[in-house]
């Protein structure tokens, strides 16, 4: 309900034939001040009088094509929340999560 801002740095390079490296940064906020905000306002977020500023994202990911069909990838990112974020789940731990894609096209 207050809307989302991601400003994001991202950047690739390819090493090898076939081989592609990502990386991308995350800066995530609301586009609303949750002080000025009707849903934030009915709980005590708000009240604590914090900014817009949700969290931070950091993402690697490795790619390989191995022809026109198949390609997999894998990454990894880690998500810090900031005071916003971490007062609406109740927590002050950081996500972070490996994953493995495989994308095939018929």
């Amino acid at each position: 309900g207050m809307g989302l801002i991601d400003a994001a740095i991202k950047g690739s390079l390819q090493p090898v034939p076939g081989w592609t490296v990502k990386g991308a940064f995350h800066w995530f906020s609301t586009d609303t001040d949750p002080a000025n905000n009707p849903k934030a306002l009915s709980n005590t977020v708000a009240a604590s009088g914090v900014d817009e500023d949700i969290g931070t994202e950091m993402d690697l990911q490795l790619i390989h094509k191995y022809n026109a069909k198949p390609v997999i990838s894998a990454g990894y990112s880690v998500f810090t929340g900031e005071q916003l974020f971490n007062s609406q789940r109740g927590t002050t731990d950081d996500a972070d999560w490996p994953y493995i894609q495989f994308d095939v096209k018929f």
